[in-house]
């Protein structure tokens, strides 16, 4: 089998700047500059610090509207009113190019209710639904061999019902590939699985290559945190979910959900990032804009090569 050819990353960035797309520092500076990184990024992050999911969708449709970028909202029912009071959802979904397949980029928005409160949700999920945002931006006046539908799933804390919803209203046979991106907050590496599944080669294939062009470091899980992913994984569409930590949690949380009881860590050893979901200390803290780079730079141009070698494929 031929491997496919792959657009010259350097094609890529310039064909990005000619669109007017403002790259991250991590793309052609030095990173220590914080500031410089996605731009206003954590201050968008910021604004999502509100009191329920449904004033943090208000944030989200506001931030859009401010950033001329054109959206739909998808509601549905709640089918799961014992875990939330909210008796529907809504996602919301970017449209860009008119392709004969779709490729799926998303993030959930929610966060978790907490037995005395609410979580601030930064980490979980609120950084990735900020990033998908600026993937999305990123998208607008490129031309793409696909229709990309950037789409911030509601409900996933409650049973995954934005993504489970969004997957029955679309047509199985426009679905090409989808995208996941959760727990993007903090940290210098990339981990994405489950691997393994049948039909999923060619989207694990895009992610290492997208790893080995922008030399990251990169951790394959074949047992990983369930989210959006598995939604299209039932309904047959090739996926990936993908995340950002530091590199140690990294190869910890691997042992934990990969060697089980021969991981060789104490019993019940949990990881930063996993003490943190979930939990009050979600907060806006704990998030690095390197962090938020590095993920968006992973999501973009994973997404940009399966747009191409998918397209010399049909």
């Amino acid at each position: 089998m031929v491997a496919p050819r792959r657009l010259p990353m350097t094609l890529l960035l310039a064909g990005l700047v000619l669109a007017g797309v403002a790259l991250p520092a991590a793309w052609g500076m030095q990173a220590g500059d914080s500031t410089r990184l996605l731009p206003g990024a954590i201050d968008d992050l910021g604004r999502l610090r509100q009191e329920s999911n449904d004033a943090r969708f208000e944030v989200l449709i506001t931030i859009l509207e401010e950033r001329g970028i054109a959206y739909e909202v998808q509601e549905f029912a709640n089918e799961h009113a014992n875990r939330s009071p909210r008796p529907v959802g809504r996602n919301i979904v970017m449209t860009f190019g008119s392709g004969p397949r779709d490729l799926v980029v998303g993030a959930h928005f929610d966060a978790v209710a907490l037995p005395d409160g609410f979580s601030e949700g930064m980490v979980d999920n609120g950084a990735a639904a900020i990033i998908v945002m600026r993937v999305a931006e990123a998208l607008q006046g490129l031309e793409l061999s696909h229709r990309v539908r950037v789409v911030l799933f509601d409900m996933e804390e409650i049973g995954l019902l934005g993504s489970r919803h969004y997957v029955s209203t679309e047509d199985g046979e426009r679905a090409a590939a989808m995208l996941n991106l959760d727990v993007s907050a903090a940290g210098d590496a990339v981990l994405f699985g489950p691997a393994g599944n049948a039909g999923n080669e060619l989207v694990y294939d895009a992610a290492w290559q997208t790893c080995a062009d922008a030399d990251l470091t990169c951790v394959e899980f074949a047992n990983y945190p369930s989210s959006d992913d598995r939604s299209f994984q039932a309904a047959g569409v090739p996926n990936i979910s993908i995340a950002v930590m530091p590199e140690i949690e990294a190869h910890q949380m691997w042992l934990i959900m990969n060697a089980r009881e021969s991981s060789g860590l104490a019993p019940g050893f949990r990881t930063h990032t996993m003490s943190t979901l979930h939990s009050p200390n979600d907060t806006l803290d704990e998030v690095q804009p390197e962090a938020m780079a590095l993920a968006y730079r992973m999501v973009l141009e994973t997404l940009l090569y399966l747009d191409t070698i998918l397209a010399e494929g049909q």
